[in-house]
């Protein structure tokens, strides 16, 4: 049987190149990892010791892969916006090439007003209205 467990965040490591990323990747539990570099918890945390502090981070440890706010944030993690959005930023900070490369990918999309899948599925992006069509 295979286990798909944090795939989302091992495809992002993987695509960005993100040395601390794939590096948390690769260590196992990839939000117990960012709770740490965050500050939330100590080195030798684990889910068992540290369950609740991993279960508040793995919204945005998630919800960056795809452009989370910080209200989004907020409401899955049961915190602030305050908390939420500092969150987001420490996690832009501690995986700065995951997030270079989001801008990136964002940046070209607006640019070319299109984007395409891995499969080929193009997607039309228009900056106006910040929302995206089928072409």
């Amino acid at each position: 049987m295979l286990d798909w467990k944090a795939q989302e965040i091992g495809i992002a490591a993987g695509q960005s190149q993100d040395p601390a990323l794939i590096a948390d990747f690769l260590a196992g539990d990839p939000h117990m990892n960012f709770a740490i570099r965050a500050g939330l918890a100590p080195p030798e945390a684990t889910a068992e010791t540290h369950g609740d502090i991993r279960d508040m981070v793995k919204p945005i440890s998630l919800g960056s892969n795809y452009g989370m706010s910080k209200y989004g944030a907020a409401a899955q993690s049961g915190k602030s916006l305050t908390w939420a959005a500092t969150m987001l930023a420490v996690h832009r900070h501690a995986y700065p090439v995951f997030a270079q490369s989001q801008h990136d990918v964002s940046t070209q999309a607006l640019f070319d007003e299109r984007i395409t899948s891995v499969f080929g599925w193009p997607l039309a992006v228009h900056a106006e209205n910040e929302t995206t069509h089928a072409v």
